[in-house]
């Protein structure tokens, strides 16, 4: 014969304070932990998005130095030939530039005449928008036909202010 099992059912309030109370451990637990991954994950999350985002706009840096390489070398005027890019430190690109026939006038004279306009062509030029946004500072080297370094002119992102 099966044994015997008392007819009454548990009481229904003994039941629901053991599920309240498992429940309500239950949402402790997960309150705990949403709150310990925020402590741990947002300052994570915000050093991920900065490296997201210089690695974006770095690796557009190589692809647009890859594109421009293609063409290169060319002659931009009598005296000067782009050789080359290249992406360098803090969101630079980086233009490699020959004196061919020799500067016109000294180096220094010339960077004087010349970084004003480069400066305003950085703040104003379409071509310059995607530079701007993303703070991509252009650096033109020129070098002697020896490759010896001559000058360099640098625009960026200090130069929109005025």
């Amino acid at each position: 014969m099966p044994p015997e099992f008392p007819a009454t059912e548990p009481d229904s309030d003994s039941i629901v304070p053991n599920k309240k109370k498992k429940s309500t451990s239950l949402i402790i637990f997960q309150a705990a932990c949403i709150a310990l991954g925020f402590t741990i994950g947002l300052p994570y999350g915000h050093y991920l998005y900065r490296e997201w985002q210089t690695v974006s706009v770095h690796q557009k840096l190589i692809e647009a130095s890859e594109e421009i390489n293609k063409k290169l070398p060319m002659m931009v005027d009598n005296v000067t030939r782009l050789d080359s890019t290249r992406v360098g430190p803090d969101r630079t690109l980086i233009y490699h530039y020959t004196a061919v026939a020799g500067l016109p006038i000294e180096p220094v004279k010339l960077k004087v005449l010349l970084l004003p306009q480069f400066q305003e062509a950085y703040r104003t030029s379409t071509e310059n928008d995607l530079f701007r946004r993303d703070g991509v500072s252009i650096d033109r080297q020129y070098f002697d036909t020896n490759g010896n370094f001559i000058m360099d002119i640098e625009v960026g992102p200090n130069d929109l202010r005025d």
